[in-house]
């Protein structure tokens, strides 16, 4: 089973995107609002992928250190800014989606992420 934890500040994304995720069948969601809380959940089970929004709040900085521990977790960055692919490649992210994207894009790069780690 693939797990995933969306870290998303925006709790109509986040719904969303737990909702769009479920539909990938053998996927166990979590959520987190905030860094710590994002911090929490890690503590607690190692995802194979993490959908992170750039803004979150809270201790960035300490989340990716965290999310960059060996452990093999996948990170997704997802924001507006025009500069995420950059952004992305400086942060070690295996991905980016540019906000606004369609669930079909979520899932199609979820779906290579996690064919990709495997």
């Amino acid at each position: 089973m693939t797990s995933v934890l969306v870290v998303e500040d925006n709790a109509d994304l986040r719904d969303m995107y737990q909702e769009i995720l479920s539909a990938l069948g053998d996927c166990s969601v979590r959520v987190a609002e905030t860094a710590l809380e994002a911090l929490d959940a890690l503590a607690v089970e190692r995802p194979a992928v993490v959908l992170l929004d750039l803004g979150i709040p809270g201790d960035f900085p300490a989340l990716l250190a965290a999310l960059h521990r060996g452990n093999g977790t996948r990170v997704i960055l997802a924001s507006g800014a025009r500069d995420l692919p950059e952004r992305a490649t400086a942060l070690g992210a295996a991905a980016y989606l540019l906000k606004p994207f369609t669930p079909e894009a979520l899932l199609a790069t979820v779906e290579r992420v996690v064919g990709a780690a495997g």
